[in-house]
């Protein structure tokens, strides 16, 4: 393994930082606003030129669900490997959405976002009676 370097390294966990915010669809603001930092914070971490703190990293990867290795080292876990990632992550949603248009596939994407901002906003723990 090569050995640390603080600018490189924080340069590389921002870019996937960054690279998450943009795959869930939030702005810096969101995401500051997510997190708990300031927006101008965010934007330096984001470019490599400050650090979060671990609290923070662990709030990403809990909220965003990635492993530390992942956010940090920019690898899997083995045990994440696609091989062994369970059944229920390389199938659903999208196939869900196969017979839609564009239309209900925007509608259906904007639907999940407000949910899960509204299950992380409230801290709704998912239950063992899928019917709730």
């Amino acid at each position: 393994m090569k050995p640390y370097n603080t600018k490189e390294d924080a340069e590389a966990i921002g870019r996937r930082i960054r690279a998450i915010r943009k795959s869930e669809g939030l702005t810096q603001e969101k995401l500051s606003e997510i997190l708990s930092v300031g927006v101008g914070h965010m934007g330096k971490a984001e470019r490599g030129k400050e650090t979060l703190s671990t609290n923070v990293l662990i709030k990403i990867c809990l909220q965003f669900h990635v492993s530390l290795d992942e956010l940090i080292l920019g690898i899997r876990p083995k045990s994440e490997a696609p091989e062994q990632t369970p059944l229920i992550y390389k199938s659903g949603i999208p196939e869900l959405l196969e017979g839609c248009d564009e239309k209900e596939q925007i509608y259906c994407r904007k639907l999940i976002i407000q949910t899960l901002e509204f299950i992380r906003a409230k801290k709704v723990l998912f239950t063992s009676d899928p019917n709730l």
